[in-house]
C-alpha cells in the first residue's frame, strides 16, 4: 500500500487473545500468515485508569504480515489495559494502529470531531 506522506493511514489490527500461540495457528491458517516474530515486554498500567493505576503487566505479542496488513497478537497478563479489556470483550479487534506525520495534530482533529483518547503512551 502507498499512501502520500501527508495523509494518515492504517497499517495494522492490534487483536486481543487468551492464548498467543492457538491464536498464532489459528490466523496463520485461515489469513495464510506464513511466520510470525514474537516479543514479551512489560508495561505498567496507565495512572489515570483506576483499573490499571498502580498496576502492572506483561504483553506476549506476535506480528504477522500479509500483503497490505499486519496482525499484532497480544496475550496479556497483569493489571494493565490490554487485559482489562481482554476480560471486558473477550478476543477480537482491540486496537487499529494507524501512522500519521503529525500525531498531535492528528489527535486533536480526532477529538474534536468525538473521539475520545482512552490511553497513550
Amino acid at each position: 500500500m502507498t499512501a502520500p506522506q501527508a495523509k494518515m493511514f492504517a497499517y495494522h489490527l492490534g487483536i486481543v487473545v487468551w492464548d498467543l500461540e492457538a491464536a498464532c495457528a489459528r490466523y496463520a491458517e485461515l489469513l495464510g500468515v506464513p511466520e510470525w516474530h514474537h516479543s514479551e515486554v512489560e508495561r505498567p498500567g496507565v495512572p489515570v485508569n483506576p483499573n490499571t493505576a498502580g498496576g502492572k503487566g506483561t504483553l506476549r505479542i506476535a506480528f504477522g504480515r500479509v500483503p497490505g496488513v499486519t496482525f499484532e497478537l497480544i496475550q496479556p497478563e497483569g493489571q494493565i489495559e490490554h487485559k482489562v479489556w481482554l476480560d471486558a470483550h473477550g478476543e477480537g479487534l482491540q486496537h487499529i494502529g494507524v501512522w500519521t506525520p503529525d500525531v498531535q495534530g492528528a489527535v486533536r482533529e480526532a477529538v474534536a470531531k468525538g473521539c475520545r483518547v482512552t490511553h497513550a503512551r
